[in-house]
């Protein structure tokens, strides 16, 4: 692979792969790190990529792994970015208000999710993976991705129900 094939192959990915490891380590700079070592690796094996069937998936999972490395050596925790933005319509400044907040409690109540739930659900929902995309970064078949999935929701779905009716009792 030549430098240019790299830069339209590879780079374009690097704000994935960034916002990825930052939701990992919910730490930018670390983050950033990480996202420039994966992408020093994929250019030290760039005559190799060509055996990968799909580079995107090899890359979010180079990251997913240099992600979880580096947090166990900083005994890190899980935790939720900042960077992830559930984007709503509003009409006015009440309605702003109320999705601002909406938005905290989903943000929230996915933060809160165990792994691999949190992982899929980022992947599917936020970055807009489909199932088969998925697969190989979580290392699981399409079903389970799916069952995964869907008690994710319900367990989001289900905070939320919790939080919104706490004032009407």
């Amino acid at each position: 692979m030549t430098a240019d094939e790299f830069k339209i192959e590879v780079f374009p990915l690097k704000d994935k792969l960034y916002r990825f490891s930052k939701r990992i380590l919910n730490d930018a700079h670390e983050a950033e790190d990480v996202t420039q070592d994966v992408l020093l690796k994929l250019w030290t094996m760039r005559n190799e990529l060509h055996k990968y069937n799909n580079l995107e998936a090899f890359a979010m999972t180079t990251t997913k792994n240099t992600s979880l490395d580096k947090a166990r050596r900083k005994n890190t925790r899980y935790a939720k970015s900042d960077d992830v933005s559930y984007h709503t319509d509003t009409i006015d400044n009440t309605d702003q208000v109320e999705n601002s907040e909406l938005g905290l409690i989903i943000k929230n109540a996915i933060a809160n999710l165990n792994e691999p739930q949190k992982t899929i659900m980022h992947l599917r929902d936020i970055e807009l993976y489909s199932f088969e995309e998925i697969e190989p970064l979580v290392d699981m078949n399409t079903e389970t991705i799916r069952v995964n999935l869907s008690r994710a929701r319900k367990k989001v779905r289900e905070e939320i129900k919790k939080i919104m009716s706490y004032g009407t009792v």
